[in-house]
């Protein structure tokens, strides 16, 4: 019966490899929350201008145009942090995309040398089966020559 040598080294590929595909993905879901939640204040700031361009034909009062002007800079802060935390967040990603790549190969190294093995492994078990064929038809030419 064959028995891999190295299962258990396997199985530890196979988790690695596993527990980089989580690593990625939360890596990624990250990238993607960030780059969603600057979309929305770039959309903001849209917004913001159109109520400005409305509030100037129609009469603005200096508190009203002031406090745009602060929520509009405070929007512009968090649209750079954005920028920078993304660019953060892409680095992470590939990093952890390297990694799963690494374990993929490892763990696709591992499953090919099983393969390997179970051939010869069944290249040896044919080998000896046919000598064993072959001992009894020696066996049986003996007896038959023999009488």
């Amino acid at each position: 019966m064959f028995r891999f040598r190295f299962e258990t080294l396997m199985r530890i590929r196979k988790l690695r490899e596993q527990m980089a595909l989580q690593a990625y993905a939360n890596s990624q879901r990250n990238y993607i929350g960030l780059v969603n939640k600057r979309q929305k204040y770039i959309d903001e700031v849209l917004n913001l201008a159109s109520k400005l361009e409305d509030g100037l034909e129609k009469g603005i009062s200096g508190s009203d145009l002031m406090t745009i002007s602060a929520y509009n800079e405070w929007l512009d802060r968090r649209i750079k942090d954005s920028d920078h935390e993304i660019y953060v967040a892409s680095k992470d990603v590939e990093e952890k995309r390297g990694k799963l790549i690494k374990a993929r190969k490892d763990h696709k190294a591992i499953q090919r040398l099983k393969e390997i093995e179970l051939e010869r492994y069944n290249e040896e078990e044919k080998r000896s089966e046919m000598r064993f064929i072959d001992e009894i038809a020696v066996i049986s030419n003996r007896r038959a020559a023999n009488g």
